[in-house]
């Protein structure tokens, strides 16, 4: 379902929580950043959560993580470090960790909310960060961050 309805999934990015976006947009990613990446992600602990709702924003379909916050500290962590990339550019007063199922319409979303509660709760552990570059034609890693 996320593959044909989540552009980001057809540009190479698998299912995720975003902890910061856009981050360093336009800017390469040095070894410096790297380092600063690990040094504040590693004391963070992995943690287990479940995808428990399905919700929507104007566009976005997605599932809802919960607890939330372990995603949220993850965001002010970095946030706190690279105050010029807040998350969504600022654009929204609320921080609200989901996982991106489809953007599309209410007709879209009509259909699809079923089929997703139907598998819902989903448990998980988060116990990697991935940084994510665009490339020329795709999405690529450019590192992986344990949490411990």
């Amino acid at each position: 379902m996320r593959a044909e309805h989540d552009p980001a999934a057809v540009v190479g990015i698998p299912a995720h929580i975003t902890v910061l976006y856009p981050f360093m947009t336009g800017r390469p990613i040095t070894p410096g950043v790297i380092d600063d990446l690990s040094a504040l992600l590693a004391p963070r602990p992995s943690f287990e959560f479940d995808l428990v709702d399905v919700d929507s924003f104007d566009d976005t379909l997605f599932l809802v993580p919960e607890p939330a916050e372990p995603f949220a500290d993850l965001t002010n962590v970095l946030h706190d470090h690279w105050p010029e990339y807040p998350p969504y550019e600022g654009a929204f007063p609320d921080l609200v960790p989901h996982l991106t199922v489809a953007h599309g319409d209410g007709a879209t979303f009509e259909w699809m909310t079923p089929e997703l509660e139907a598998g819902l709760p989903i448990h998980c552990v988060a116990d990697t960060v991935m940084l994510f570059t665009e490339g020329d034609d795709a999405w690529g890693s450019s590192g992986r961050f344990s949490l411990v």
